[in-house]
């Protein structure tokens, strides 16, 4: 019986070999071999579990040189892309482009690269790549918020209106008080024609960047086009006071003087 029992074991332990990789089953397959040459029970389980540990080890070896070697990789390519930050900020566009495309081949994980290179090409009017570089830094990045607003800009900017709004909500859904995200969402329910809601994000935008002229102008033009040219002007008036001409939009002062016209003021 007991010599039925061992035979049991060692067809078990075969039916197993198929879930090891080939360069394991060698092994375990020559002590299979010398268990049913009549090598004790508890010796043979003895030896397969000394063969499992090494293999093991082996395997958590190579684990960890490849995670340091990633490390590595990715710490050159930050120096890189840091780099090239500095130079896009310059707008030394190919010496940008140099730095960013060394950091890429150095680590792909380099979100800060990705976003880089996106910027880059968008400058260059490579408007496709640089969506494709920047859907690429918010994804590494795990949703950075300001990664997604840069990339529902770029699709605001290429009329892909739904895109843009799906990007403005997930920057949302992950801070916020992002002013940018909803700055953004208010251009896209301005450009559908949502106007009153619209202007309820760009509210949001000022309380969080009071300051932020490109808003003040955009919601100075949703209070003239609902009738409403008192709280365009007054809108106009904070962004306009203490402020010398060339500190001016010319947008903004021409909505100042259609306003003041539309009150009978002009």
């Amino acid at each position: 019986m007991n010599g039925l029992s061992e035979q049991v074991d060692m067809d078990r332990a075969s039916d197993r070999l198929g879930a090891y990789p080939a360069s394991k089953i060698g092994y375990y397959r020559a002590l299979l071999s010398l268990g049913r040459r009549r090598i004790g029970q508890k010796q043979l389980r003895r030896l397969l579990l000394t063969g499992y540990l090494v293999c093991l080890l082996a395997t958590s070896g190579c684990h960890s040189l490849r995670a340091r070697r990633q490390t590595r990789e990715l710490s050159d390519a930050r120096h890189s892309s840091l780099r090239g930050q500095e130079k896009l900020q310059q707008l030394k566009l190919d010496e940008a482009e140099l730095l960013f495309t060394d950091a890429l081949r150095s680590s792909s994980a380099d979100d800060r690269a990705q976003a880089g290179m996106a910027e880059v090409l968008w400058q260059r009017d490579e408007t496709d790549n640089a969506i494709e570089h920047m859907t690429q830094a918010a994804v590494i990045s795990g949703g950075n918020p300001d990664y997604l607003v840069r990339l529902g800009e770029m699709n605001l900017q290429q009329g892909n209106l739904q895109q843009a709004l799906a990007q403005a909500d997930a920057a949302l859904d992950g801070q916020r008080r992002h002013a940018g995200a909803w700055a953004l969402r208010g251009k896209v329910l301005q450009q559908r024609g949502e106007l009153e809601a619209a202007m309820t994000c760009y509210h949001r935008t000022l309380n969080e960047q009071p300051h932020a002229s490109e808003v003040q102008v955009a919601l100075a033009e949703i209070y003239r086009a609902l009738g409403r040219p008192q709280r365009a002007l007054a809108t106009l008036d904070s962004l306009t006071d203490g402020k010398s001409g060339e500190q001016i939009s010319p947008q903004a002062w021409m909505l100042k003087g259609q306003s003041l016209a539309d009150l009978g003021e002009a």
